[in-house]
């Protein structure tokens, strides 16, 4: 499980998946043919020849050249963050060319649409950006278990520590027990609602903003509507959940 965590938040860096199998496969190898990491990747040799070029390129992997012939060592972790902040640099130089060349539009979509862990995280980032109250309606349990528990937790965390109210209606759960416990003596608000089609989609409200995210095991997809008529009677939907759930 905790191989698999890893995985995850490589690729959400950005590096392809056989590219992991290679890197972790090496790492836990410390030095290897291109036959070892084909054999303890479990891929093709020819694939995991490419994938070994494309990760020297980047720095993850170098060639060593022994006695008893010539292996393959991987860098260490730490190479990940060093690319990291020269992509960081890179497009730092790169932001006022793209400002200047952006042309301004005078239409404001009216939805913006999510795919996978990463993009849907964006909701999470423009809610706790925004100074607004905000409505939640949503299985915090099923969240967790669709999105990242990590991710969600420090969500939730960061609502409650705003000083802006937040209200959250959800299935009970140990989280929930916990957050309620921690909230104690604030503004902010949780109240237990058992229904099941709360399991499958989770509803954000906030400055005439409503944000849905759909819950997957495979691919979670959230959408962002920005329109008072929605957001008002979303609002409206709410309350009468809110009245009817417990404290």
């Amino acid at each position: 499980f905790y191989y698999m965590q890893i995985q995850r938040a490589l690729e959400q860096l950005g590096y392809p998946h056989n590219e992991i199998k290679v890197y972790l496969a090496l790492l836990q190898l410390g030095e290897g043919t291109v036959s070892d990491m084909s054999r303890a990747a479990d891929l093709p040799r020819s694939t995991t020849q490419l994938v070994v070029e494309e990760l020297q390129k980047k720095g993850l992997l170098s060639h060593c050249v022994k006695p008893q012939g010539s292996v393959w060592l991987a860098e260490s972790p730490s190479r990940f963050l060093t690319n990291l902040h020269e992509k960081e640099m890179l497009l730092h130089k790169l932001l006022p060319e793209l400002q200047a060349i952006k042309h301004e539009s005078k239409l404001k979509p009216l939805f913006r649409y999510f795919t996978g862990l990463t993009n849907v995280q964006h909701i999470f980032e423009e809610v706790l950006n925004s100074k607004y109250p905000v409505q939640i309606m949503g299985s915090v349990l099923h969240m967790s278990q669709c999105l990242d528990d990590t991710i969600v937790e420090d969500f939730l965390q960061g609502l409650f520590s705003r000083s802006v109210a937040t209200q959250l209606l959800t299935s009970d759960s140990d989280l929930v027990s916990v957050l309620k416990d921690t909230i104690r003596g604030t503004q902010h608000r949780i109240r237990v609602y058992e229904d099941e089609r709360l399991h499958r989609v989770v509803y954000i409200l906030f400055n005439n903003h409503v944000a849905l995210i759909l819950l997957s095991p495979k691919e979670s997809i959230g959408i962002i509507f920005e329109d008072s008529g929605l957001a008002e009677c979303s609002t409206l939907f709410f309350r009468r959940l809110w009245d009817d759930a417990e404290p």
